[in-house]
């Protein structure tokens, strides 16, 4: 089993969707982290988040649960667009 895991994993090293894969990935969680880290980002999450917990149920549990959901969109949408605006960097692998 173990030289089955080393032989597929070298052949899946040359393939050239697999090194577009690991751009990508890293470009995506270069910028998702950044994001993640950012103070307006956190602040954000948390207005919003909070204030729509409040404002549909009421109830902090809510409001902490939808900041939570809100911080990882936002980190999200600043991953796919640095994979968008480093597109070529990708293509080329």
């Amino acid at each position: 089993m173990k030289n089955e895991v080393i032989e597929l994993k070298e052949r899946l090293e040359g393939n050239k969707y697999v090194r577009k894969a690991k751009v990508a990935r890293d470009l995506f969680i270069e910028a998702a982290g950044k994001g993640l880290a950012d103070p307006t980002t956190i602040e954000t999450a948390a207005t919003m988040g909070l204030w729509n917990g409040f404002k549909y149920k009421g109830n902090l549990r809510r409001g902490i649960g939808a900041t939570a959901t809100t911080f990882l969109v936002i980190a999200g949408v600043h991953g796919t667009i640095n994979v968008a605006v480093n597109w070529d960097k990708v293509k080329n692998g």
